[in-house]
């Protein structure tokens, strides 16, 4: 008897099994031009974060805009509260993700030039989101956070 029913629930787990759509398959870091792409102002569309549960992504207010500039020559600046110390940064390729890439902020130029991707202090998986943004996901939060970045386009009246 007890034979018979754990072939009937091994029969039931390889049919629901079977009648399951496979997913899709995600690509996680698609390398693009950093050079070009970064450069710029960055405005702060959504933060993404797990309360243990779920993960829950909400919109941020265009106003007042949170945004962040990476320049020429690894100069960063940013309004966000925390980030506003922060004068440089740099991008490193990831030890831990193949053809992903980190992104480090920094206080002092002498500690942006001599630093380890190993040994990083504030830094972000660098990562193409939708429609030419960006995602910066902290770099060991286990439930996963992030920032979400569309690219502003600065008038020049």
């Amino acid at each position: 008897m007890k034979k018979l029913f754990l072939l009937g629930i091994l029969i039931l787990k390889a049919m629901s099994t079977s009648c399951q759509e496979e997913a899709p398959e995600i690509e996680c870091c698609v390398p693009f031009d950093i050079a070009t792409d970064l450069s710029g102002d960055w405005q702060v569309f959504e933060r993404g974060y797990s309360p243990g549960d779920r993960y829950i992504t909400e919109e941020v207010p265009a106003s007042p805009a949170q945004n962040m500039r990476f320049g020429s020559e690894n100069i960063f600046s940013s309004n966000i509260s925390g980030m506003e110390d922060y004068s440089y940064f740099k991008i490193f390729e990831d030890s831990y993700i193949e053809g992903g890439f980190v992104i480090a902020l920094f206080s002092e130029l002498a500690d942006m030039q001599n630093a380890d991707v190993e040994n990083l202090d504030h830094s972000y998986m660098l990562e193409e989101y939708s429609n030419g943004n960006i995602k910066l996901s902290f770099r060991f939060c286990i439930e996963g956070c992030h920032l979400g970045l569309k690219k502003v386009e600065v008038s020049t009246e």
